[in-house]
C-alpha cells in the first residue's frame, strides 16, 4: 500500500511538471526586471544593521558586492546544503562567496533573489568579468560535414558530424512511423500504456525493421535511438502498481533493435549517444550551443527535469570540443619536443576544462525563484532513474533466449574523462574498476572506441613533462595546474552523484549508477588515482622546526623522553606521560632540536630550528 500511494505522488508530481513544461519553453533566468529598477534608483536601500534581523531559516539575507540577496527559498536547494548559507546570513558574505570559486550559473542566479542594496557594504567593489573567456561558453562547433564524412569523426569533439534530426518526410522516411511512437511515449508512461500502445502498432515497427538494410548512417543511428526508447518503455513501464518485472522483449521489437545494433557495432540497450550525443536539435540552425537554443528529439517523461538533465549533458559534449582539441595538440608537442607549444598549450588546456568545470557542470544545479530546480533531485531518482538503468531481459529470437544483461546509459560512457586520462598519464588502480571502465567502452560508438585506443598508444606526455622536472619546472607547475583542474570536475562531479543518487537512494553509498557502477567507491578511487598523477618537484620537502617562541606566558613542560630499549616494552604509546605525544622520539626529532631541557624553551632566544631531514 505504502509503495503505491508513494508512486502515486511521483505521479502526480510528473504530470504537473509536464503540464508546465507543455505549456511554456523551459524557464531562462531573465533580470532585467531587477537591473531596470535598480538603474531607476526603485531598489531599497539597507544597512547592516537592518541585515541582523533576517539571519535565520525563516528569513536569510545576505549582502554580496554590495546587493542585498533573500535567499530564504534557496537554502533547501543549494548543493552545498543549507549551513554554509546561513553561516553568513544577515551579514556581508561576498569575499566567502566569491573566495568559494561559485561558477557563472550561480552568479546569474543571484540575480533571481536580488531586492536591494545596502550602503555601509565593505566589499561591495568585489566583482566577477562574466565576460572573460574562462567563463564564457565557447558555443561549440557549428560547422557541419556533408555525408561522405562519418558521422562519429572527431571534429565537432565527440558530438556528430552533423546535427541529429528527425526523419519527418511523409514520401522518403523510413523512420516516420517511428518518430510518430516515440513522440506519444510520454503520454503513454504517464498512462501506464505503453505496451498496449506498442502492440497496436506491431505492423508500423516491422515495417521499419524490414527497411533496416536500405539505411544510411544517420538513418540507422536515429533508428537505434528511436528503437532504445520504445524498447526501453516497452520494458520499464508498469501498466499497475505492483506488476512483476518483464523477462522477455516481444519479437517484434527484439528483432530490429538487436539488427540495427550489430550494423552500428552496439548493444541493444538505449546507451549516452542515444539519450545524449545523438538525441538533440538546434533551434537556430546558425547560432551557437547553448541551453536556450537546443531541445530534446526524444523523451520518456516530457518533464522539464528530463530535458535539463540531458540538455546539459549535450552542453557539456559541446564545450569538450576545445578540450580535446588542445589534447591533441599537446600530444604533437610531445612528438616534436617542443617545450614552449607545450607550455602554451596547457595553459589552453587549463583553461578549457575550468569552463567544463566552472560553468558546465553548474548547469545541472540551476533553478529559478518560480519553478525550483529545473531538475529535482527527487524527480530525477524516483522519476527518470527507474527508467534508464541497467536492464536484464531476453531478446525474444535472440541471443539463444539467454537474459541478456546491459548496462544503462551513464557519464562513464562518455569519452571526454578517458581521453583526459591518457594525456594526463591517470590510471585506474582498481582491477575491478579499470575492468568495469573498459566494459563501458563498449556502449561507445566505434569510431570513439577506436580514437581512444589511438591516443593511448601516443608519447606519455606525463613522462615526457617529468623527464624535464629539473629543467623545465614551470612545465611541472602547468601539467599540476591541470591535474588540479581535473579534480576540481571529479570533485564537482561527485557532488551531482551525491546529490541526485546517493542522498536519494536507501541503501546511501552502497548505490550504483544508470550504469550499474558502485558510485561511491568507483569516484572516490578515481579521485586519488588522479592526486597519484601529479609530478611532484625535486626529493621529498625538508621539515623545519619553528623559531622559539619569545616570551611565552605558558610554561611549556620537558618532555620525559624514554630510551629506545624501554620504550619498546609497550609505553611508546603511555597516555599521560606526554600527554598524546610517543615517549620516545621519531626519527624526525634529535636532542639538539629539542634544547637541553627537552620542552620549548631549551634554545637560545630567538634560535631557529634546525633541518631535519625525515
Amino acid at each position: 500500500m505504502e509503495s503505491s500511494w508513494s508512486r502515486w505522488i511521483v505521479e502526480a508530481l510528473a504530470s504537473v511538471r509536464t503540464l508546465i513544461f507543455r505549456s511554456q519553453p523551459v524557464p531562462q533566468r531573465n533580470s532585467n526586471e531587477n537591473y531596470n529598477r535598480e538603474e531607476k534608483g526603485a531598489l531599497p536601500v539597507y544597512t547592516l544593521k537592518q541585515l541582523e534581523t533576517h539571519s535565520s531559516k525563516y528569513s536569510c539575507w545576505l549582502v554580496i558586492s554590495g546587493k542585498v540577496y533573500d535567499v530564504t527559498s534557496f537554502l533547501a536547494r543549494h548543493p552545498g546544503g543549507a549551513i554554509i548559507i546561513l553561516k553568513y546570513a544577515g551579514r556581508d558574505a561576498t569575499s566567502p562567496f566569491f573566495h568559494r570559486g561559485h561558477s557563472l550559473t550561480a552568479i546569474e542566479m543571484l540575480d533571481e533573489f536580488l531586492i536591494g542594496t545596502c550602503e555601509d557594504a565593505k566589499d561591495g567593489q568585489m566583482v566577477v568579468s562574466r565576460k572573460h573567456a574562462a567563463w564564457r561558453l565557447s558555443g561549440g562547433s557549428i560547422e557541419q560535414a556533408d555525408s561522405s564524412v562519418g558521422l562519429w569523426e572527431i571534429r565537432r569533439g565527440f558530438l556528430p558530424t552533423r546535427d541529429p534530426r528527425r526523419f519527418l518526410d511523409k514520401k522518403s522516411s523510413k523512420l516516420l512511423e517511428l518518430e510518430d511512437l516515440v513522440s506519444e511515449l510520454p503520454v503513454a508512461i504517464a498512462e501506464g500504456s505503453t505496451r498496449e500502445l506498442l502492440k497496436s502498432r506491431k505492423e508500423a515497427i516491422q515495417r521499419t525493421t524490414d527497411a533496416i538494410g536500405e539505411m544510411s548512417e544517420d538513418e540507422l543511428n536515429r533508428a537505434h535511438s528511436l528503437l532504445s526508447y520504445l524498447g526501453v518503455a516497452y520494458v520499464r513501464t508498469q501498466e499497475y502498481p505492483g506488476q512483476p518485472p518483464l523477462q522477455k522483449l516481444p519479437r517484434f521489437l527484439s528483432r530490429g533493435w538487436v539488427m540495427v545494433s550489430r550494423k552500428l557495432g552496439r548493444h541493444p540497450m538505449l546507451d549516452y549517444a542515444d539519450c545524449v550525443l545523438y538525441n538533440w536539435e538546434r533551434l537556430d540552425q546558425k547560432a551557437t550551443m547553448t541551453m536556450g537554443n537546443i531541445r530534446l528529439l526524444n523523451r520518456f517523461t516530457g518533464v522539464v527535469d528530463e530535458e535539463h538533465f540531458f540538455k546539459t549533458h549535450v552542453i557539456i559534449e559541446s564545450e569538450a570540443t576545445p578540450v580535446i582539441e588542445a589534447l591533441l595538440e599537446g600530444f604533437g608537442c610531445v612528438e616534436r619536443k617542443d617545450v614552449p607549444a607545450l607550455l602554451r598549450n596547457l595553459k589552453e588546456l587549463e583553461t578549457a576544462l575550468f569552463r567544463l568545470t566552472r560553468t558546465c557542470l553548474p548547469m545541472m544545479f540551476a533553478s529559478t525563484k518560480s519553478e525550483g530546480a529545473l531538475c529535482d533531485y527527487y524527480m530525477f531518482f524516483h522519476q527518470l532513474r527507474p527508467l534508464i538503468k541497467s536492464m536484464k531481459v531476453v531478446y525474444e529470437g535472440e541471443f539463444d533466449e539467454k537474459p541478456m544483461t546491459f548496462q544503462g546509459p551513464s557519464g562513464a560512457m562518455s569519452s571526454i574523462l578517458p581521453c583526459i586520462d591518457a594525456f594526463l598519464g591517470i590510471k585506474m588502480s582498481s582491477p575491478v574498476l579499470r575492468k568495469m571502465l573498459r566494459s563501458f567502452e563498449a556502449y561507445i560508438p566505434k569510431r570513439h572506441q577506436e580514437f581512444l585506443s589511438q591516443i593511448r598508444q601516443r608519447p606519455s606526455v606525463r613522462q615526457y613533462v617529468r623527464s624535464l622536472k629539473s629543467t623545465e619546472p614551470y612545465l611541472v607547475y602547468s601539467f599540476n595546474s591541470i591535474i588540479d583542474r581535473v579534480l576540481d570536475f571529479r570533485w564537482s562531479h561527485f557532488q551531482f552523484v551525491k546529490k541526485y543518487v546517493i542522498e536519494q537512494a536507501p541503501n546511501g553509498t552502497s548505490a550504483t549508477g544508470t550504469g550499474g557502477t558502485p558510485a561511491f567507491r568507483y569516484l572516490h578511487q578515481h579521485i586519488k588515482d588522479t592526486e597519484d598523477a601529479r609530478i611532484v618537484l625535486g626529493d621529498t620537502p625538508q621539515q623545519v622546526r619553528p623559531r622559539h617562541a619569545k616570551n611565552q606566558s605558558i610554561e611549556v613542560p620537558p618532555l620525559k623522553l624514554l630510551d629506545v630499549e624501554e620504550s619498546k616494552k609497550d609505553t611508546i604509546w603511555k597516555v599521560g606521560l606526554n600527554g598524546f605525544l610517543s615517549s620516545h622520539p621519531p626519527p624526525v626529532w634529535s636532542c639538539s632540536t629539542l634544547g637541553k631541557g627537552g620542552g620549548g624553551g631549551g634554545g637560545k632566544e630567538g634560535e631557529r630550528g634546525e633541518y631535519v631531514n625525515g
